[in-house]
């Protein structure tokens, strides 16, 4: 946008430069249809490979590295061949008795509120779980 506002000041007529700029977005999505690949053939050194690069853009490179196989992971636990993914499925939970050094992907459900009783066991074994959003 800075660019067309420069031209505009040197009395380009803002038509010619809203033509320009659709010859190239025409020809970037020309390009992004002939790059992309399809979900199928999409191997985990790509996947890593992007999550690296969107992560060390966000984070100190030392936590983006740890966080990418998990992100990529993560990902791959909730693909459903054939339909979109859905994001939601993955929660972040902020420890904030933890550090980031301490991240890690939790294959499963984590409830982190502890024991409501001291004699309730520590570790459970084949046992239901429910989970509402609602109060009972």
């Amino acid at each position: 946008m800075k660019q067309a506002q420069r031209l505009v000041q040197e009395q380009v007529h803002p038509r010619i430069i809203s033509e320009g700029l659709e010859i190239g977005r025409k020809e970037a999505l020309k390009f992004l249809e002939e790059f992309k690949i399809s979900r199928e053939t999409i191997e985990k050194p790509l996947l890593v490979s992007v999550a690296r690069t969107a992560l060390c853009t966000k984070l100190h490179p030392d936590l983006a590295n740890q966080l990418v196989d998990i992100v990529v992971d993560a990902v791959n636990i909730i693909r459903i061949p054939d339909k979109p993914i859905d994001l939601h499925m993955i929660e972040i939970m902020h420890m904030v008795h933890r550090l980031a050094n301490d991240t890690q992907l939790v294959r499963g459900l984590v409830l982190d509120h502890g024991s409501r009783n001291p004699d309730m066991p520590k570790k459970l074994t084949k046992c239901h779980i429910l989970t509402c959003n609602a109060s009972l």
